[in-house]
């Protein structure tokens, strides 16, 4: 199956690389458009553009539109060609819009479904590569002569937003139905990078006005609201021009999903299992006659000797199950309570893939101003030292937010640093609530360099876990960036 995908994978990168090579000698340069995400990793074959003198660019995107498990021939792929804006491209990323070298696909050519080609193997990967070459020169020179300027492209995406209908949004209580814009973000970038700033001023509090009259359970989310303030902002410091949009891809990617081999992450997981069970088997045998805070010593030594570090929250509920094991019957209560715990764990997840978890009261939330978000995996954590002066806060929040997640209390928290002592201090709501240690918050600094572009605080999710005994805290934990754990991972 290794094999396999990697035929694969080798076959996609040897097309668009053909693609682009023929095109280059007709001006065509092959772009690196990635914003990190998943879906553009995974989807975008090649991206390849050629920018006339007027910024008109014309562009052609290679993507996969077939994904089989376990991976397989054939595999479908689609080449979509249309016009954009360099300058609108180059401001997209720092409007917190996704890079899009096409603002208006050419619809007589497939529009955004594009020219479909199939790969039954490695062998069909040149003669694809041809085929794509011979349509991009047939349609190229059409679009070119359509469109001169970007006042042209503007036109045709203003006809095309018009001529969608709007979604359909719950009634007013006037009884009318409420209409949302739709696709207007990407004509507002086109128009800022024209210079059209009244224009676009006009059109961004239309659209502002209309994103905001919703009602309270689909108001506008996070990503529109951070658009209209990164579009205002910009405005208001007069419309600087953006350097490349590689430049700023570059100072904000986040490394890609992981592209482990899946032999290798299941022998990592296995490996990974042996070792714990080796750990819990240690600490059982020296368990006996144990206090809890002792246990909890044991359980620290035991797995971090094996290079497994616990967050202690974790290491509590361990050393919590050896004491139980230590009374009558203790190994059927331990077993007991850890299905107790999964089966609760498995509902509040289910709830939440069914969107039944009520959002996050407004005193709960970070300010506008911590919208800089942070691509976590969720499974690794650094934790907080919490400050005294923080730890009634923590209790209302302990008491009243509405997330939970078997032992944990799911909120987001956000990010400063103090000026003086450049110390990482973590904020719920608009209360401080602690600091990160110094060993531990350089996992940090790619997210804080990136959401000062946007002159933004990142956002992290976080988690609670209340006291296990009477002399002891909450313990709050903040989920370690994807960024800072790809740097971490072993080399293998």
């Amino acid at each position: 199956m290794r094999g396999r995908r990697d035929e694969i994978d080798r076959a996609l990168a040897l097309l668009g690389t053909s693609v682009a090579e023929r095109l280059l000698v007709q001006g065509w340069v092959g772009r690196d458009l990635s914003d990190g995400s998943i879906a553009a990793v995974m989807r975008t074959v090649a991206t390849v553009t050629r920018t006339g003198d007027n910024g008109v660019v014309v562009a052609v995107e290679i993507i996969r539109t077939s994904f089989n498990w376990p991976p397989r021939w054939p595999v479908d792929v689609a080449a979509r060609i249309g016009v954009g804006y360099e300058p609108a491209l180059n401001l997209m990323p720092l409007l917190t819009l996704p890079p899009r070298a096409i603002l208006v696909h050419d619809q007589a050519a497939g529009g955004a479904a594009g020219f479909p080609v199939s790969l039954a193997g490695p062998g069909d990967v040149r003669p694809a590569a041809e085929q794509i070459v011979t349509w991009v020169q047939q349609r190229a020179a059409g679009l070119v002569s359509r469109f001169a300027d970007a006042a042209a492209i503007d036109a045709e995406l203003e006809r095309q937003i018009s001529a969608k209908p709007a979604r359909a949004e719950p009634a007013r209580s006037d009884g009318g139905p409420k209409q949302r814009p739709a696709g207007i973000p990407d004509r507002l970038a086109l128009l800022a990078a024209m210079g059209r700033h009244e224009q676009t001023r006009t059109l961004l509090a239309a659209y502002q006005a209309a994103a905001d009259d919703q009602s309270t359970e689909d108001r506008a989310g996070p990503a529109d609201r951070r658009f209209v303030r990164q579009l205002t902002r910009w405005l208001e410091r007069g419309g600087p021009q953006a350097p490349p949009v590689e430049e700023t891809l570059g100072a904000l990617a986040s490394p890609p999903p992981d592209r482990w081999p899946r032999g290798q992450i299941l022998a990592t997981a296995r490996a990974s299992t042996r070792v714990q069970k080796e750990a819990r088997q240690a600490t059982r045998a020296q368990s006996k006659g144990k206090g809890l805070e002792q246990l909890k010593a044991l359980v620290v030594t035991e797995y971090g000797a094996r290079g497994i570090e616990l967050p202690s929250i974790e290491a509590a509920w361990y050393a919590e199950m050896l004491q139980i094991e230590q009374r009558p019957f203790g190994r059927v209560r331990s077993a007991l309570k850890g299905l107790r715990m999964s089966a609760a764990v498995a509902r509040e997840g289910i709830r939440m893939i069914r969107g039944r978890v009520p959002a996050d009261p407004d005193w709960l939330r970070p300010p506008e101003r911590a919208s800089y978000p942070i691509c976590t995996g969720r499974t690794h954590f650094v934790p907080v030292e919490l400050d005294a002066s923080a730890l009634s806060w923590m209790g209302r929040v302990q008491a009243h937010a509405p997330r939970r997640l078997g032992p944990w209390t799911l909120i987001d928290a956000w990010l400063t640093r103090d000026d003086p002592t450049g110390q990482l201090v973590v904020h719920i709501g608009e209360q401080r609530v602690g600091t990160v240690r110094a060993d531990d918050s350089s996992r940090f600094d790619h997210a804080m360099t990136a959401a000062a572009l946007f002159d933004e605080d990142p956002a992290v999710p976080a988690r609670l876990t209340s006291a296990h005994s009477p002399d002891s805290t909450a313990v709050l934990e903040l989920s370690i960036p994807r960024a800072a754990q790809a740097r971490e991972r072993p080399a293998n």
